[in-house]
């Protein structure tokens, strides 16, 4: 599968808790949605991609050497949308060759319920199965191998308050490997996180996330921990006046800049570039997104 989502445990503990920055910004990939608030952020994508009738997008890598562009630019993802502006697919590419894939099915209420990872050969080499509840919030999940043999498992738990909620994560065996707790200062369907815990099996917390957000519940800040509390570091983000996130800055625990991501929009507000700065504002990177629309 992308390398960015690893074996199934590990692969959900980063985009439900989102550890790792996925650096093609919003329209990148998919996940499933745990609660209705993120249901609904999923629809206005949609409706989004939908509109601007975006049917695929490559991104392709240029990279700076001594503050010059290189001649070659590398094709890294390919991405394609279905007409009602799902995500269905992403490929993977190094030096323009294609090395990996994964094709996401959606139910008829446009709850994602598989994602299929497949070999070079075009052969399925692992399948996850999700589980929603009847208002689209994610419950449960599977994972299986090419043999379609059971490789894990996981089940959400809602909190009767709705303030919190928990993933655990299994193996075959039925023993638990981790477990994450998201806690949130409202109602779980109306609010992003504040606060993700991971726990390995025995209960001992490994890692902690703390997020903040302004007026317009746009999130401003996420900091992470290590499991004896202590910082390690955080990204600030800065939007425009129509609510594009325009920078995301990785910052030390010290505060000093460890690197700067620019993101720039079209009319449409679909991110169609990104430059990369590092920590002395010298440009290092940027990906360029090329689209292919619908007729």
């Amino acid at each position: 599968m992308i390398k960015h989502a690893i074996e199934f445990s590990a692969k959900y503990l980063l985009l439900l808790l989102s550890f790792v920055l996925f650096i093609l910004n919003a329209n990148a990939h998919e996940e499933p949605t745990k609660t209705l608030k993120e249901k609904e952020d999923k629809i206005k994508k949609e409706k989004q991609i939908q509109k601007s009738k975006i049917k695929t997008t490559i991104v392709y890598k240029l990279v700076y050497d001594n503050d010059t562009l290189s001649p070659v630019k590398h094709k890294v993802f390919r991405m394609g949308y279905d007409k009602n502006g799902s995500f269905s697919f992403i490929e993977a590419y190094e030096k323009d060759s294609l090395t990996e894939k994964d094709e996401y099915t959606y139910s008829i209420n446009g709850d994602m319920i598989s994602e299929n990872d497949f070999a070079l050969d075009n052969k399925i080499i692992e399948k996850n199965v999700f589980i929603f509840d009847k208002d689209g919030r994610l419950i449960s999940g599977i994972s299986k191998n090419k043999n379609d043999s059971l490789t894990g498992y996981f089940k959400i738990i809602q909190n009767s308050d709705k303030k919190s909620l928990e993933f655990l994560s299994y193996a075959t065996s039925d023993s638990l490997k981790y477990k994450l707790v998201y806690n949130y200062t409202g109602d779980f369907d109306s609010n992003d996180y504040i606060e993700a815990l991971k726990y390995d099996a025995k209960g001992k917390l490994t890692m902690k996330v703390e997020k903040e957000y302004d007026t317009k519940s746009q999130q401003t800040r996420k900091t992470i921990f290590d499991d004896q509390g202590k910082r390690l570091y955080s990204f600030l983000y800065e939007y425009d006046s129509k609510g594009n996130n325009i920078n995301i800055t990785k910052k030390h625990a010290d505060g000093s800049m460890d690197w700067k991501d620019i993101y720039v929009y079209d009319k449409n507000g679909n991110c169609n570039r990104l430059k990369r700065y590092d920590k002395n504002n010298t440009l290092k990177m940027q990906l360029v997104y090329e689209f292919d629309f619908y007729k």
